[in-house]
């Protein structure tokens, strides 16, 4: 870390950099994979993975930032991996809970599911809960780091 950079800019440079290469890989995987549906099936229609992908890319984000905090609160190599794995089966766990479904972003893996069989769906709250978990994240690993001892 050089002088020029502040901590906070690290991290926050660090989780842009990783969230980048997520929409990169994305986006080219995605392509690929429409591409491939609609050569393969006579011409079948990709709009709901389309949609699929953009409810679970914000999803995504929020485990890349979620990763970072983990990293930047603890010591060792496992921990951030362990706390990051527990992380995704809690959030797993909470989207079949009605109430958080709804509401929380836990929302985001259901909505993706519907989205996927033409289903109705309705993720605003997932969709604004998980921007705002976002945020609190990137703060929170700011936070973190700029508090750790190099």
């Amino acid at each position: 870390l050089t002088k020029p950079l502040s901590r906070g800019a690290f991290v926050t440079a660090k989780i842009i950099a990783q969230v980048v290469l997520l929409a990169a890989a994305t986006v080219l995987g995605t392509a690929i994979c429409v591409a491939m549906t609609a050569f393969l099936f006579d011409g079948a229609a990709g709009s709901r993975l389309v949609l699929a992908v953009a409810l679970w890319f914000p999803y995504a984000t929020l485990l890349v930032v979620v990763m970072t905090l983990f990293s930047a609160a603890f010591r060792s190599r496992g921990a951030p991996g362990g706390a990051g794995l527990g992380f995704f089966f809690l959030t797993l766990l909470l989207s079949s809970w009605g109430p958080a479904a709804r509401y929380g972003f836990f929302g985001m893996l259901p909505a993706m599911g519907r989205a996927l069989l033409g289903q109705p769906l309705s993720a605003g709250w997932p969709a604004a809960t998980t921007l705002v978990a976002i945020a609190a994240g990137v703060a929170a690993a700011v936070l973190v780091f700029e508090r750790q001892e190099l």
